[in-house]
């Protein structure tokens, strides 16, 4: 998110720098510099959307109840060694 607002406020300033510049006008350069920077926030969207996602998924009850039957079945592996191991 701070590398977003970061980015936004770069590009802020590089448009009025440009429009002090050139009176107003947008140049090429503006236009080009401006399509890099709706790139770069639409990767940056996209990486904090997946990242929603995993949360939202880490939060379900599916997911909830697989680590509950994984550390199960661990904790079974782990008391059957050690039974093996005292016999």
């Amino acid at each position: 998110m701070e590398e977003k607002h970061v980015l936004e406020a770069e590009h802020k300033e590089y448009v009025k720098e440009q429009r002090t510049q050139n009176a107003g006008k947008l140049s090429k350069s503006i236009e080009m510099q401006f399509k890099k920077y709706n790139s770069e926030i639409a990767k940056i969207d996209q990486k904090i959307n997946i990242i929603k996602e995993k949360i939202d998924y880490c939060m379900t009850a599916d997911y909830l109840l697989s680590l509950q039957r994984r550390y199960a079945m661990e904790a079974d592996e782990k008391r059957k060694k050690s039974k093996s191991k005292k016999c």
